[in-house]
């Protein structure tokens, strides 16, 4: 069996995975997990799959027909990563531009990877602005402790919090 991931973009419309999954299922493929988003009207999914190996082209075919929908299949075969603790917190901030690129960029410092990144942002009616709240999952390298990436990222900005007890 092959391993391959599908990242699917395009103007939201009911169906779309209806349509994926059919496809999947057409060629003897087993849908092994996702994640799916509606980010400013767009639908957003990867998909992690399996399937025969002599299948694969068939599928990439059939999936490359579906409207409106941009399709990039990739091979989701790679090599077995070493062991990491992961550590799983939320950033909390004043929202302005270049957060993201500040924390992501301090996490890279680290050699931190990051496995998953949801981020949002609300509105904080008590002064008027906006909270962008980040949850991050990330792989720590092996001499680097939770304490170290705390102080890397509070270090960024006095009204950056973050909450370590997620639950």
């Amino acid at each position: 069996m092959k391993t391959i991931v599908i990242s699917i973009i395009g103007p939201d419309r009911s169906g779309i995975v209806d349509e994926v999954s059919t496809c999947l299922i057409d060629h003897h493929g087993n849908w092994l997990g996702s994640s799916m988003s509606l980010m400013a009207g767009q639908f957003a999914g990867i998909v992690e799959a399996s399937l025969p190996e002599q299948q694969l082209a068939g599928l990439t075919e059939q999936l490359q027909l579906l409207s409106n929908l941009t399709i990039h299949v990739a091979d989701g075969s790679t090599q077995p990563q070493p062991e990491q603790s992961t550590l799983e917190f939320v950033v909390t901030a004043n929202d302005r531009p270049g957060i993201v690129q500040q924390v992501s960029s301090c996490l890279a410092k680290l050699n931190i990877n990051v496995l998953l990144l949801e981020t949002e942002c609300e509105s904080a009616a008590h002064f008027g602005g906006n909270l962008f709240h980040a949850r991050i999952n990330a792989a720590l390298p092996e001499q680097l402790t939770a304490e170290d990436v705390w102080a890397a990222l509070e270090a960024l900005s006095d009204d950056l919090m973050i909450d370590q007890d997620i639950v």
